[in-house]
């Protein structure tokens, strides 16, 4: 299918991620899934039981485990994958189509789906490789790809506590912050860093001190300085080529003034799939 005489819907099969799959065994502790993580770089992780695919673990998951009133109190070296994996994750398989792809993540609110054929994982798709459709779309532009959501985001200061971050996150159902500074972006931050850097305390910090010391930690200490920036007229072509290049979950879209005008998310590109289906 061609959307706007220019976009051809793609399968899984031909943009999903097939190499470095990183798997983990459902019986690993929990903070040996934290080093793999941030080793490989990633934010999910396929877990295992004899090489079969059980569940996925993501370091949402983790930092929810970790944040339960009842195991706040419990380093994570104590707790299994098992105790905060999603089981019977689900799955789809390489001939499905990208939009369906889409609609199951945004109904589902999840951002990643295991690629399965005959019992056998063959890959994982994730919001991000939706990126990967638009290089050559040039009359869709960031304006039109925002949501109405997106055009009025969420902002916060350097100085903010992280705490205040994730609670706002959490309750608006933001994923991605721009930090400003005198009404222009300094930074940015999105959930998968909170949840990060949320873990890693828990890791290192004694249960008897986190409740105060966690009200120290400031968004200036986690953001991405000076992160890259799209333009209200940017054609999509552009902006997927430049979020591709980057870890953030979105990225700042400024007018002709470089003012803030709002953000353009992956869930707004899933979203922009999900639509112009067959």
């Amino acid at each position: 299918m061609l959307v706007y005489g220019v976009f051809v819907m793609k399968i899984v099969s031909e943009i999903m991620t097939e190499e470095n799959i990183v798997k983990i065994d459902k019986d690993q502790r929990i903070s040996y899934a934290l080093e793999l993580m941030e080793k490989n770089s990633v934010s999910h992780l396929i877990a295992v039981d004899n090489g079969k695919l059980v569940g996925i673990i993501s370091i949402s998951d983790i930092t929810d485990l970790l944040g339960k009133r009842r195991t706040g109190s419990i380093s994570p070296s104590r707790f299994h994958v098992s105790s905060g994996m999603s089981t019977d994750p689900i799955t789809i398989t390489p001939d499905t189509d990208i939009s369906e792809a889409a609609k199951i993540m945004l109904s589902k609110k999840i951002s990643s789906l295991p690629v399965v054929e005959k019992d056998e994982l063959l890959g994982i798709f994730s919001k991000s490789d939706f990126l990967k459709c638009f290089d050559d779309v040039e009359s869709v532009y960031v304006d039109q790809l925002m949501s109405e959501k997106s055009k009025r985001p969420l902002v916060i200061s350097s100085t903010d506590r992280i705490i205040r971050a994730r609670s706002m996150m959490l309750k608006r159902g933001f994923s991605f912050l721009p930090v400003l500074d005198r009404g222009r972006v300094a930074g940015a931050i999105d959930s998968r860093m909170i949840a990060f850097a949320l873990a890693r305390f828990k890791t290192k910090t004694r249960p008897e001190h986190q409740e105060e010391a966690i009200k120290h930690l400031l968004v200036e200490q986690i953001m991405i300085k000076n992160p890259k920036t799209l333009k209200m007229d940017m054609s999509l072509s552009k902006a997927s080529k430049i979020m591709r290049n980057q870890t953030l979950k979105g990225l700042p879209v400024l007018d002709s003034e470089d003012k803030l005008t709002g953000v353009l998310t992956q869930t707004d590109i899933a979203h922009f799939v999900s639509k112009n289906s067959p």
